[in-house]
């Protein structure tokens, strides 16, 4: 017998709750029933139904079940026998979750080199996928300082199992907590108080830690393993009290409660961009409730509607629907560039619960219960394990390399990044993505000829930098100083915090805008001074848009409605205009681009050019609501507004190419051809603004 597992022995006491026992070791149908309502809720929430905003709190559920069956199976085996069998433990769960893990890492590796371009998307596949076969995929997501909700992120196809690496760290976990319970010095020998002690501490400091982590550090609290041990830990302690279930009179209206608000958590509400800290726990402590209420041996109401045949048949297949949609989902996404429809991504699912059915009948069924895998002793069953693990990271380096060496480099794919690389001045330090070191501009974000009579501000956001080569020769035309004043994410307004950022991301706005300010009013007490304010006008108040990307921002939950996000950002930006202006500073007013549905470069690529515009049509009707904010604006402040519509549109079509050159570096910048496209219609304006 090896140490540890003579470590873990303890004296001669049983236990003394037996029912928990008798609990664990049959079949509750009504857990598969649970385990249903989880995926359909993650599975609508990937497909952005829209009553399901927040179905990722299935994620939630199945951590919550999770800790209730690991732990309640471990506890019977502690309670009864004094030890647990750590290797026939780890031998149930990779008969249990690597069969089907295997074949989606070779499935999505294989169909990420067909599908996605060999630049940073075809890379960061293979890379979270070697981080998912090394149990740590959560943590790679966390060190991107990825945000789960961001917009683009869908299109990789193994983010999900960032939550399967944090399920499978929880399980190398638990023998360090079996551990502690055997070494616990009290009066005591009962096994299973101890148990109950020791996951209740656990909860109450866990959930400490993750209120601390979610302010100072929402992705690491979203993704990292010890802000999801409460869930886990509530799990587990309605195992230990499975044996003693609510009265008889109380047994039905408790789970009747906690079923409907396992349902509700996953319906629409407004949260923070980060770990809903509350709805989390509100998710698993239902789940843990309904668990509890529940594992009587008399039949509940809520257990009779979990136990019903077609929740039962999603619940046994829900892994593998869990695994198999979300790649599928993504890889098809990627393929669209984004533009698909909601009938066609729940059509995807639809084959993935199909998919999911074939592998439970021919990979995950047989890997269970055949017998010539049961036969197998458990060094065998870790050696092929180990292989099959290290084969598919050495796969998923090898295509990483391949990727960023060999893919990239073919002529086509040369000219696509030629494309996708026309930033103009969308790029550091004149675009500032992270905090400002300093209140100023910059020297190299200035163009001067010299001496000057006029300074002229380009102000805003990646929607203002993007236009700095329409503005290259106004330096010299309008005898002036030319500076790019531009934070990504930061519209060009004194006093609105967008609800999307961070704390730190609104304070950094702030503090950026605030400066800018007193720049311009500074200037204009020596000088002509002038102001080109430009943003993504639509993206602020919510708007409606043809674009993909936007479509998945307005898929997420928000945090305030449309209407009110229009009225702050109206009332702002006048407030900031007045403000200018009062202090002598003339202001030029810009709407926003018409933007495209997808990607130009990458459209071009895959598509075509016939592909790859906009009707004009469509693109007036989506940016009706914000062009009639900023003409209110101007009108009531005197400010010049400047539409670009008619310089890259003609009267049917806003086209992605012209004269062979890309207009767009993505979906809604312009690249500098296409900026340049803007340059007699900008200095008209700024003409018109200063004389």
């Amino acid at each position: 017998m090896s140490l540890f597992r003579q470590r873990l022995r303890t004296g001669t006491s049983s236990g003394t709750w037996a029912p928990a026992s008798i609990h664990a070791s049959r079949y509750h149908p009504e857990i598969d029933g649970l385990r249903a309502l989880a995926i359909i809720a993650v599975v609508l929430f990937h497909a952005r139904v829209p009553f399901m905003r927040a179905g990722f709190a299935g994620v939630d559920i199945f951590f919550a079940i999770s800790g209730y069956l690991i732990i309640g199976m471990l506890a019977r085996e502690y309670e009864t026998k004094g030890r647990v069998d750590w290797p026939a433990f780890y031998v149930r769960r990779i008969r249990r979750l690597m069969p089907i893990f295997c074949v989606v890492i070779l499935f999505a590796l294989a169909a990420s080199t067909a599908i996605l371009f060999p630049f940073g998307e075809q890379q960061l596949a293979d890379k979270s996928a070697f981080f998912a076969i090394l149990l740590s995929s959560n943590v790679f997501f966390w060190h991107l300082k990825v945000g789960y909700f961001d917009p683009g992120i869908e299109q990789w196809p193994l983010l999900h199992t960032w939550s399967l690496s944090v399920e499978e760290q929880f399980y190398l976990s638990v023998p360090a907590v079996f551990l502690f319970v055997t070494r616990m010095k009290t009066k005591t020998q009962d096994r299973h108080n101890k148990l109950v002690f020791t996951f209740s501490a656990l909860l109450l400091l866990s959930f400490g830690f993750a209120i601390w982590q979610t302010r100072a550090s929402p992705s690491a609290a979203f993704y990292l393993l010890p802000s999801r041990v409460p869930e886990f830990s509530m799990g587990a302690l309605a195992a230990l009290f499975a044996g003693k279930p609510p009265g008889p009179k109380l047994r039905n209206p408790v789970s009747l409660l906690a079923l409907a608000t396992v349902v509700l958590s996953t319906l629409p509400y407004n949260y923070g961009g980060s770990l809903p800290l509350a709805r989390v726990m509100i998710s698993a402590l239902a789940t843990a409730a309904l668990l509890w209420a529940t594992s009587g041996p008399e039949r509940t109401l809520a257990g009779r509607g979990l136990s019903l045949r077609p929740l039962r048949w999603i619940g046994e297949r829900s892994y593998g629907w869990y695994m198999w949609h979300f790649p599928a989902l993504a890889l098809w996404r990627a393929y669209w560039l984004q533009d698909t429809s909601l009938a066609s991504d729940l059509a995807v699912c639809s084959g993935a619960l199909l998919l999911s059915h074939l592998t439970f009948l021919g990979i995950e069924q047989p890997a269970r219960r055949s017998s010539i895998f049961l036969k197998w002793p458990p060094r065998r069953v870790f050696y092929a394990s180990a292989l099959a693990l290290i084969l598919m990271a050495a796969a998923s380096g090898g295509l990483a390399s391949y990727a960023k060496w060999v893919g990239r480099s073919q002529p086509d794919m040369r000219a696509l990044e030629t494309r996708m690389k026309d930033l103009g001045s969308n790029v550091e330090p004149c675009l500032i993505f992270g905090e400002p070191l300093n209140t100023d501009i910059p020297q190299e974000c200035r163009s001067s000829a010299g001496r000057h009579e006029t300074d002229i501000y380009v102000w805003g956001d990646s929607h203002a930098s993007h236009l700095m080569p329409a503005f290259a020769g106004a330096a010299s035309d309008f005898s002036a100083e030319l500076m790019q004043a531009t934070k990504a994410g930061c519209p060009p307004l004194y006093d609105y915090l967008s609800a999307r950022q961070s704390e730190r991301g609104r304070s950094g706005c702030k503090a950026f805008n605030a400066a800018m300010i007193t720049h311009m009013i500074d200037s204009a007490r020596h000088r002509r001074t002038a102001v080109v304010m430009a943003a993504n006008w639509g993206g602020h108040i919510q708007q409606p848009s043809l674009n993909a990307e936007a479509r998945v921002a307005m898929a997420m939950p928000q945090d305030i409605t449309r209407a009110e996000a229009e009225r702050r950002v109206k009332s702002t930006l006048i407030r900031t205009i007045a403000n200018l202006t009062s202090n002598g500073v003339r202001v030029v007013l810009l709407a926003p681009v018409p933007e495209q549905r997808v990607d130009v470069p990458k459209c071009l690529f895959r598509f075509g050019e016939a592909v790859c515009r906009t009707l004009r049509s469509e693109a007036e009707k989506t940016r009706g609501g914000t062009i009639a904010l900023l003409r209110d604006a101007a009108a009531q402040t005197g400010a010049h507004l400047v539409d670009p519509l008619d310089a890259l549109c003609d009267a049917d079509w806003c086209p992605g190419l012209m004269d062979g050159n890309a207009l767009y570096f993505d979906s809604n910048h312009l690249s500098t051809f296409g900026a340049r496209r803007l340059t007699s219609t900008f200095h008209a304006a700024l003409s018109q603004a200063l004389h």
